[in-house]
């Protein structure tokens, strides 16, 4: 089923991208209407994945809100969450990857502060701090802080190295070098060695 949704996914974002301005307001509008009446009981964990896709392809932002509210009320609190992992990852990726748009970023950062320190999270910690990274680059000491101690938690989480690229990359070496000296020692130390 997932490998469908995935398939479908891009054939939608494909003819969205081949309509006129017009039509796509409607397509989106489509997908906004779409979101909003997800239910996990009888569409499943699989159509909100797609569902999360459509809404990055479609940049249709106005359902970040209600894909924030899904995840706290639907998937991260369900004892069954371990269910849903494509489903929690396309979703906070997503709500993540709207953090480059104003008229989201601060919904996402509201959003992913709260999240970042609430263990339920902790395996989706790297895209938290890469999401709040879009979000302020500048307060990344606190973010990367809080992310080290889940790692060193649950080293079996992440890539470091990986998540720690990924993030320079956001942030930017010029930012990470005007606010290293926020950071404990030995998290500077790590960040020094790949800047």
């Amino acid at each position: 089923l997932s490998r469908l949704v995935s398939g479908v996914g891009r054939e939608l974002k494909t003819i969205f991208e081949y309509y006129p301005p017009q039509l796509q307001g409607e397509f989106r509008d489509a997908v906004v209407s779409a979101v909003r009446n997800w239910n996990l009981q009888s569409q499943g964990p699989q159509v909100l994945t797609g569902l999360s896709w459509l809404v990055a392809d479609t940049r249709a932002l106005g359902v970040i809100k209600p894909l924030c509210g899904f995840v706290e009320t639907n998937l991260i609190v369900n004892r069954d969450q371990e269910k849903f992992p494509d489903a929690l990852r396309a979703t906070i990726a997503v709500i993540g990857g709207s953090a480059r748009f104003d008229e989201t970023r601060s919904i996402v950062k509201k959003t992913f502060e709260r999240w970042i320190v609430d263990p339920a999270y902790d395996r989706y910690s790297a895209m938290l701090l890469n999401g709040l990274c879009r979000c302020s680059p500048e307060n990344y000491p606190q973010y990367f802080t809080r992310f080290l101690e889940v790692a060193q938690m649950h080293p079996d989480y992440f890539i470091l190295d990986a998540v720690v690229a990924e993030m320079i990359r956001i942030v930017s070496p010029q930012v990470i070098s005007e606010h290293i000296d926020a950071l404990p020692p030995e998290a500077r130390k790590l960040l020094e060695n790949k800047i």
